[in-house]
């Protein structure tokens, strides 16, 4: 599922964003510099993950919580991207944030291997929708269809466009 899914789900999360906020598609086409922050913002607000699994290595207290070695645990990434601790406002989508340390990606040694690809893909992508649509949101009447746990996206995403 690496590098395939991962990178269809954050295109369509990415039109699913665009369609929740058009005037995001004017500044896009204003200003292309714009794209790699709103792909940075697309990727916290919605992660392709919504969780992942880690064994702990050793006993660790989290929260006042103990939770001992060799132990499961599944971070939600949905909650640390909207933690309010890092991110000012949250719930609000903003390609101008200046911090966005999100975890779409991971961290530490789970680091996604291919995260400079999935963000190359993404900035090409959104640059060929640029090029060729002054508009892109969901087709009319569309009913959602999203997949059933750990992945954030919907199973297709169809479109309506007006050619640049």
């Amino acid at each position: 599922m690496a590098g395939h899914i991962t990178t269809t789900a954050l295109l369509g999360n990415t039109v699913l964003c665009i369609d929740e906020h058009p005037e995001v598609w004017a500044e896009l086409h204003a200003d292309r510099s714009l794209v790699e922050a709103t792909i940075e913002e697309i990727l916290r607000y919605r992660p392709s993950f919504t969780q992942v699994g880690r064994l702990t290595t050793i006993d660790t207290e989290l929260g006042g919580q103990i939770i001992p070695a060799d132990a499961i645990v599944t971070p939600w990434l949905l909650s640390a991207n909207r933690d309010e601790r890092e991110f000012a406002d949250p719930d609000q989508f903003d390609i101008h944030r200046r911090s966005n340390h999100h975890l779409a990606f991971g961290h530490g040694i789970h680091f996604c291997i291919g995260h400079l690809l999935a963000r190359l893909e993404a900035r090409v992508a959104v640059g060929i929708l640029l090029d060729r649509y002054a508009e892109i949101c969901l087709a009319p009447q569309t009913q959602l269809k999203f997949y059933s746990r750990g992945i954030f996206a919907a199973r297709e995403v169809p479109v309506s466009v007006r050619p640049a």
